[in-house]
């Protein structure tokens, strides 16, 4: 687990579905109209890929008293002014750079899952399979 834990990645590239010079707020609009279908194919992914090595996105990991955390569990979208900040903190003002707004969550319980499932997301086709 500590081998995962410092591991930055690297920045992320520009998306280019709106022009250079559109404002930020035009950048998050266009972002956010299209997050909806971008969240339906991600969490597709990541429940295909956890089945793909052999585990259920559907079992019970977790449970807390405000909270059950399956092997795979969606996250809400990042919030539009959580999204503003970290744009203007992170990436001059550049919302185009954002790729964080669709979220989940895998969890494992012991670190062979653990480099399986890093293992899979990191292959080179296997990002190519959201597009």
């Amino acid at each position: 687990v500590e081998k995962y834990r410092d591991k930055k990645p690297p920045s992320p590239p520009v998306q280019e579905f709106v022009p250079k010079d559109a404002t930020l707020e035009e950048q998050l609009d266009d972002l956010y109209d299209r997050a909806p279908e971008a969240a339906q194919k991600f969490h597709a992914f990541c429940r295909r890929s956890l089945r793909d090595i052999g585990l259920d996105p559907d079992v019970v990991m977790l449970e807390q008293a405000d909270k059950t955390w399956c092997a795979y569990t969606e996250g809400p979208l990042k919030s539009r002014e959580r999204a503003e900040e970290k744009a203007r903190d992170d990436y001059d003002g550049d919302g185009r750079r954002l790729v964080d707004v669709v979220r989940g969550a895998i969890v494992v319980d012991n670190e062979d899952d653990l480099e399986v499932v890093v293992k899979r997301l990191n292959e080179p086709y296997v990002a190519k399979e959201i597009d």
